[in-house]
């Protein structure tokens, strides 16, 4: 159905225009409830319309069964704009704005799915092709721009696709169950005009502009894990694999595989106490007499490897404090504190620091030490006092 090439994107960000959004439809002008309602679900007012759609959708809609299936087979294709042969539709499946949808032979919807054709310019809102699975509860909707999904693709049950700038879902994709496929963004205006009579529904009046980056795209044969997201203007090539709780914001190239490294990380809540209520400043004696000297066991000798150790450590410092606000930043020097209360780190925020400082030292010693399983030991405590005694910390588990 789609055999363009899939190509990143670089179009420049489009403002959306504000009279597609449904609260502009429902609320611009003086309209009764009735035309409202007609807005919603078939776009325009319409009695003909209007009645077509609620003879069909509340008569046959909730039939189970062989009957339901049969019925809605025969008499759902008079929604459509254009319908293939063999179309199931589930029970309760919510059609809004049917004369914008375009389906293709032997679809499957499954019960609960959504499907609103509503889109902007333009006569097509959602199109579909051939021997596609919408699984149930998925929501497929067109707000702004247009959704197109290829032949032989499954959309899996609770999935999202949404379009505000305009969706490309080529032939043979794999969506699994809470997948997230969207665009859109809203930049916040400084100035809000709200207060000097201007319309609340409209966007402005919020100080918001609404606006794309480009056509979410997805390339033919690739499979989306469970739940991951697709953002604005994202790329994803053909016979990509994208691993579970993913988030894609920008282009994947074709035949890559995207996986989500996550690890979990357990220390003992004393560590934090211990250091947070009774640790010094500075570290301990013990440790001070090593200072800037600390080594690391090779080949049976000792050598003299700190000055490495802590530029690592600082470098993960800088890393880290590009996440965290001005004011809460770390001092890149050895003899600063980390964590509360003589630093700017919480619990959370040391956790950040350690696996930092993990990925900094595999890169520069070709191993990770284990910094996160912090014992509840008096020493153990004073390792995250300051960057100082986080670089003695990483030198001994180095040598570990």
């Amino acid at each position: 159905m789609m055999a363009a090439k899939i190509k990143p994107s670089t179009s420049e960000p489009v403002r959306l225009q504000d009279r597609h959004y449904i609260r502009q439809k429902l609320y611009s002008g003086k309209k009764s409830t009735l035309q409202r309602y007609a807005e919603l679900v078939v776009g325009r007012m319409s009695i003909w319309r209007l009645l077509k759609y609620e003879l069909l959708t509340c008569l046959l809609g909730p039939v189970p069964g062989a009957l339901g299936l049969v019925l809605r087979k025969l008499f759902y294709p008079r929604l459509f704009r254009t319908i293939g042969r063999g179309v199931i539709f589930g029970r309760n499946v919510i059609i809004r704005n049917p004369d914008r949808i375009v389906l293709g032979n032997r679809v499957v919807i499954d019960d609960y799915v959504v499907l609103d054709g509503r889109g902007g310019d333009g006569d097509e809102g959602v199109r579909i092709g051939d021997e596609v699975i919408i699984n149930r509860g998925a929501v497929i909707q067109a707000k702004v721009g247009s959704i197109c999904i290829g032949s032989h693709c499954d959309v899996g049950a609770d999935a999202t696709v949404i379009s505000q700038g305009a969706n490309v879902i080529e032939d043979m994709v794999s969506i699994a169950g809470g997948c997230k496929i969207g665009g859109g963004l809203i930049q916040i205006q400084n100035e809000n005009p709200q207060h000097n009579g201007v319309d609340p529904n409209d966007f402005a009046a919020r100080g918001q502009v609404r606006i794309s980056k480009g056509t979410v795209r997805i390339g033919t044969k690739t499979v989306l894990g469970e739940n991951v997201t697709v953002l604005d203007g994202a790329v994803i090539g053909s016979e990509c694999v994208v691993g579970a709780g993913a988030v894609i914001r920008g282009n994947i190239p074709d035949s890559c595989v995207v996986a989500v490294q996550e690890k979990l990380i357990v220390v003992p809540r004393g560590s934090f106490s211990e250091q947070t209520t009774n640790a010094p400043q500075s570290p301990s004696p013990a440790r001070s007499e090593r200072g800037a000297a600390q080594t690391i066991t090779a080949n049976g000798e000792d050598r003299i490897a700190q000055p490495r150790i802590v530029a690592l450590v600082l470098r993960a410092v800088v890393s880290v404090n590009e996440m965290l606000p001005e004011g809460s930043r770390m001092l890149e020097h050895v003899s600063s504190s980390l964590a509360q209360p003589n630093g700017p780190l919480d619990s959370l925020g040391v956790m950040n620091l350690l696996v930092a400082v993990e990925d900094e030292a595999e890169r520069e010693f070709g191993r990770r030490p284990n910094l996160t399983e912090i014992g509840n030991a008096p020493e153990d405590s004073l390792a995250v006092s300051s960057i100082g005694s986080l670089a003695n910390f990483v030198a001994e588990r180095l040598k570990k």
